[in-house]
């Protein structure tokens, strides 16, 4: 999570941009609804699409940056939906599933999560209407209704035109259809349109006019135009359909129906573009494209990424974005970035361009992007992921239940509360997510999993429900190190050399946290040694060569390396404080013949000098004998 302090200098860094425009900036937030990662053509990027033709993004992409590593804040609208209106994870807002969402036979059940956006949230529409922009929401909404009285209105909109989803559910679905209207507020006048009439183009007339009202007000306008395209039910003008179904299908990308309809977006977009030119206020709007989350299963492939919506591998997560501000000379055009973005980032970098000030009782974990933006590159932290659900019938997908995760620079960790099995990968390098690290990797894996654990923790998550118990599950379960650390089937030596080496440094290496207190101290040398129990094998602090007896084999390593910095176990330095010393001497005499002999051994020189020694040096030694006890 950032810091204060690092916020601060994102706002700086935003006042500077804000203000290298002539005027206060205008905002349009354009977007998708269930468009993947790929299905657009990525301005020739190497994973763009060969089949979908979307001209109007592609020039977008020319003038600003494109965030090739950005996802949305879930694998489900609602969830996302409320993230970026909040600029807070689901986890903290809680409206971490779609709104009526399903559940289905598991060991688990889904909690009672948050199902209309709270009034205690304060959104990115009151904000900016605080400031003096004038603000619309138009399309879908999705984090309440009318019905409900959580509508864009009650959220810091002054302009709200079809917000409730229930439009595509209506027979005609995006088509106006015989009643020539559409059952939501602005569209839904019996007779209002042509039944051919097509909601994507309505709502890009809708737009165009507040545009063009905010225009005659002098009044900056922020403008979040969320298309309800291409969400099903697969729908486009039928000259679209017709020409997509005559193109040879390229990459995996084969419907017609959804290349049409994603034509038509872009379409829309370039109708924004053409009406800002028109007016002469392009260079002084940001735009942001951007989407829910990845593409439907039986709508489009989103190849390489695995899965699809709902899902929180790639495919269910990585989505586009691109941000534009051709007027600011401070913002880079025409480039990539590797950066990582999250979708409850976009709130706190459109205040900070804007240099709109944050209600400092609102709580967010965004991260200002503005120094992506400016340079290229940004130190952005990890993003997190939680979905204590199961995806609804009809949309059941790989990696769609029960799962909790986090990307952090090139590795991505999943947590499975079904089967409370983890998954690591590298996403960087293995973008299909085919090869999971977490044992080959176990300190990724471990660090990774505390900062998870730590996040759901801090924000409270609701987890899902054991039906056994009716209880929550637990936190995810960070499995610890084994004590096995060269993985040859032996507890030995090399392994608790090793340990101690660690130890007697300070070396916090969560490999050698056995304890699972996120330290390397004594602690996990005890923790050590009951594993090798464990294991059939029982050793006692003063066994030098680990052969399961405390003897006078041990006492003569111990006598070999005294009073020497030697920081391993086996040759005596058994507190693990990098010294042989007295200390050392005196927890072997303390084990010294344990377990017991079965035979008395003969009184030899060697056994006459041990006994001797076992009688004189704790009284030339007290000092040691206390730091002993200590450990």
């Amino acid at each position: 999570m950032p810091s204060v302090i690092l916020r601060t200098l994102f706002v700086t860094l935003g006042c500077v941009l804000a203000a290298n425009a002539n005027t206060t900036p205008n905002v349009i937030l354009y977007y998708a609804d269930d468009m993947g990662w790929t299905d657009w053509e990525m301005n020739g990027g190497p994973y763009g699409s060969g089949y979908y033709e979307t001209p109007n993004l592609n020039m977008l992409a020319q003038q600003g940056l494109t965030f090739n590593n950005a996802y949305s804040a879930s694998s489900v609208c609602t969830a996302s939906r409320a993230s970026l209106l909040t600029g807070q994870g689901t986890a903290r807002h809680r409206m971490t599933n779609i709104i009526n969402g399903g559940n289905h036979p598991s060991n688990l059940t889904q909690p009672n999560w948050v199902q209309n956006l709270p009034e205690s949230r304060t959104t990115l529409g009151e904000v900016m209407q605080d400031a003096g922009y004038a603000t619309a929401n138009i399309g879908k909404w999705h984090v309440g209704s009318t019905a409900t009285g959580r509508a864009p209105l009650q959220h810091g909109f002054d302009v709200s035109i079809a917000p409730d989803v229930s439009i595509l559910f209506q027979e005609a679905g995006h088509f106006a259809g015989p009643d020539g209207q559409w059952l939501t507020p602005g569209l839904n006048t019996p007779g209002m349109y042509p039944a051919d009439a097509y909601l994507a183009d309505v709502l890009t007339d809708k737009s165009i006019d507040f545009i063009d009202e905010s225009i005659g007000n002098v009044e900056p306008f922020f403008l979040q135009f969320s298309q309800y395209s291409p969400h099903t039910p697969l729908q486009a003008p039928q000259d679209l359909v017709d020409y997509y179904t005559a193109k040879p299908r390229a990459g995996g990308h084969t419907n017609p129906k959804f290349a049409a309809m994603l034509h038509n977006f872009d379409a829309n977009l370039g109708r924004l573009l053409d009406k800002l030119d028109t007016e002469g206020i392009r260079d002084n709007t940001i735009i942001i494209f951007a989407s829910d989350n990845g593409g439907q299963h039986f709508s489009t492939a989103n190849d390489p990424l695995r899965s699809w919506k709902g899902s929180t591998y790639e495919g269910g997560i990585r989505t586009p974005l691109v941000v534009s501000w051709t007027g600011n000379e401070a913002i880079s055009q025409n480039t990539t970035t590797e950066t990582l973005a999250i979708g409850y980032d976009l709130y706190p970098t459109i205040l900070d361009l804007t240099g709109v000030t944050a209600d400092p009782g609102h709580e967010m974990d965004g991260v200002s992007l503005a120094e992506a933006i400016e340079t290229g590159s940004q130190d952005r932290g990890p993003v997190f992921f939680h979905y204590p659900h199961i995806t609804h019938p009809g949309h059941q997908v790989e990696g769609g239940a029960f799962n909790s995760a986090l990307r952090d620079g090139d590795y991505k960790l999943i947590y499975f509360y079904e089967t409370e099995t983890w998954e690591l990968y590298d996403v960087a390098a293995d973008l299909g997510e085919t090869t999971n690290l977490y044992e080959s990797e176990p300190g990724i894996a471990l660090e990774l999993g505390y900062t998870l654990a730590d996040w759901l923790q801090d924000v409270d998550a609701l987890m899902p429900i054991d039906l056994a118990t009716g209880e929550p599950v637990p936190l995810p379960r960070v499995v610890l190190p084994n004590g096995d650390f060269n993985d040859d089937g032996t507890y030995d030596c090399l392994d608790i050399d090793d340990l101690v080496a660690n130890i007697a440094a300070g070396q916090d290496s969560l490999l050698f946290d056995l304890s699972g207190d996120r330290l390397v101290n004594r602690t996990d040398l005890e923790a050590w040694l009951s594993q090798a129990a464990g294991t059939g094998s029982t050793f006692l602090p003063g066994d030098a060569n680990l052969d399961g007896q405390v003897d006078g084999q041990d006492f003569l390593e111990w006598n070999a390396n005294k009073f020497t910095l030697t920081p391993a176990w086996c040759s005596g330095d058994f507190n693990a404080d990098g010294v042989v010393n007295g200390a050392d001497f005196i927890l072997w005499n303390t084990n010294k013949f344990e377990p017991p002999l079965d035979i008395v051994p003969e009184p030899t020189f060697l056994y006459l000098y041990i006994l001797l020694a076992t009688a004189v040096w704790p009284n030339i030694r007290i000092g040691a004998k206390r730091e002993a006890k200590r450990f």
